[in-house]
């Protein structure tokens, strides 16, 4: 099984060699646009790789406390 590393790189070697965008896609089966965005991220960032994390927070987080509050006050919902 290939990595999302190597096929990254695969898909960059690709449009390196002169591929277009749309023929790129073709050959590899995927979307035009995530063609175009890991080229941007490699023009604009040198990245070729995948991020390992990601740093999104819950939209509850904001109410993580109150949540907490809720489920003493109530403690049969536990």
């Amino acid at each position: 099984m290939i990595s999302s590393a190597e096929f990254r790189r695969q898909v960059l070697a690709a449009c390196d060699a002169g591929g277009g965008t749309r023929a790129v896609a073709l050959r590899f089966q995927v979307s035009e646009s995530w063609v175009r965005r890991i080229k941007q991220e490699r023009r604009e960032l040198g990245k070729t790789a995948p991020c390992q994390t990601r740093n999104r927070v819950p939209k509850w987080q904001a109410q993580a406390d109150r949540i907490t509050e809720l489920i003493v006050e109530k403690h049969d919902l536990s």
